[in-house]
């Protein structure tokens, strides 16, 4: 742990004008991370892993932390990528939809924001590929928009669609939580992982906290594991 934060106060950013509270000592990431050499001394067989610290994010990317060892585990803040086009729809029950071109997509079920309509929440439905072979995701208005469809300009080129919830990787999967942190605030999570089956808990205040479990796989931290911060 000592090596893993002298690491870290090397690759904090100088230039960082961020002023960090709340927290004690913190550690300030602005597109840096910090790389421990390979842990050992940990418990081996069946047991539970805790992993719990404080977060202030000042964007809704980037990440948060990971482990490796023969599978990667990361926890990462949302995700954003270029879209081609967006357009409007109508479907067979005469409801509208949207319909996004992109070489990425974000995960079916995850709520997403398109530069083209700002801070109107998507959810995506499904997708589907067009007759040229490109990668189609299928939107509807998720129900916590406040603004009618019509009004909406939906039509786009060249943009970009962002996801602002927690998203969690084992290997070649990704899971979206569905948790997502306020920004420019303190939050504390935490992370038990109890055989496969991995809790993700996030306490933003001393009585309200939110929860996501996922039925991963064999822990990753184990005898020689590399942990990322950042």
């Amino acid at each position: 742990l000592a090596q893993l934060l002298s690491a870290a106060s090397r690759s904090v950013s100088s230039n960082t004008s961020a002023v960090l509270s709340g927290a004690g000592y913190a550690l300030a990431f602005n597109d840096s991370a910090a790389v421990s050499s390979r842990l050992y001394g940990l418990p081996v067989g069946s047991y539970s892993v805790t992993l719990e610290f404080l977060i202030k994010p000042t964007k809704h990317t980037g990440l948060v932390l990971a482990a490796a060892t023969n599978t990667t585990f990361a926890l990462s803040l949302g995700d954003s990528r270029a879209f081609s086009t967006v357009v409007a729809v109508t479907n067979a029950d005469g409801s509208q939809s949207a319909v996004m071109t992109s070489l990425y997509r974000p995960l079916v079920g995850s709520t997403v924001y398109l530069s083209s309509t700002n801070s109107t929440p998507w959810t995506v439905v499904r997708y589907g590929t067009d007759s040229l072979g490109n990668k189609l995701t299928y939107l509807s208005l998720s129900p916590a928009a406040t603004i009618a469809f019509s009004q909406l300009p939906v039509n786009s080129t060249n943009g970009f669609w962002a996801t602002k919830s927690i998203h969690m990787h084992y290997g070649r999967s990704v899971y979206d939580t569905g948790l997502t942190l306020p920004l420019n605030a303190w939050s504390q999570i935490t992370l038990v992982w109890t055989v496969s089956t991995v809790q993700l808990y996030v306490l933003q205040t001393s009585s309200s906290f939110t929860t996501a479990s996922f039925d991963l796989g064999p822990c990753v931290f184990v005898n020689g594991a590399t942990l990322s911060l950042g």
